[in-house]
């Protein structure tokens, strides 16, 4: 079983590009701020979805829509699944992703939400997270620009301008997004 999430959170804002939601994070190790997903441990007898929106809230106090898409593990080997309360929801492929099997056994499950940015509860400037004692995370919104192609870019240029370092997940979402777009500007 797995023993973290990771959020990839997106904020839709009517008339507005949609965001990605990311999280400044103080790391210690590296005395040093790093930009990445919101993520957490998966508390024992909690569901991967369930950590996911707990976690969202706490770190950035944004309140998820009842539809999650949730990337897991599968007793059915490569097949995937969907999670849906009651709308459409895109099929995402069941991964629990390793990220340093050389040296530990961690592994985390990756949770896809979407955050209405035009529900009240959600309203920039009025959110607030639920931080547990000395956690230090600012909440950081980066629009989508042409469909997130300009993603690794604005990262870069973000870490350059703010001395932050840049999470290996979040690099190779952002990678992913920019070669996504190369290869449909081919066909």
């Amino acid at each position: 079983s797995s023993q973290a999430v990771d959020i990839l959170a997106t904020l839709e804002r009517a008339g507005q590009p949609d965001a990605l939601v990311l999280v400044l994070v103080y790391r210690p190790p590296v005395d040093t701020w790093v930009i990445e997903m919101p993520a957490g441990m998966i508390d024992p007898g909690e569901t991967v979805e369930a950590a996911a929106r707990r976690e969202l809230l706490e770190e950035t106090g944004f309140t998820a829509r009842t539809e999650v898409k949730v990337a897991k593990e599968s007793d059915s080997g490569g097949s995937s699944s969907t999670l849906s309360c009651g709308e459409t929801a895109t099929t995402i492929p069941n991964l629990l992703a390793w990220p340093d099997p050389w040296k530990s056994r961690e592994n985390y499950h990756t949770c896809q939400l979407t955050i209405d940015g035009n529900d009240p509860a959600n309203e920039i400037g009025s959110v607030s997270q639920a931080l547990e004692p000395g956690e230090h995370i600012v909440p950081v919104l980066m629009p989508l620009v042409n469909g997130g192609s300009c993603l690794i870019r604005q990262l870069k240029q973000a870490s350059e301008d703010n001395n932050w370092l840049l999470e290996a997940r979040l690099s190779g979402i952002a990678q992913g997004m920019a070669l996504a777009s190369q290869l449909r500007h081919r066909l």
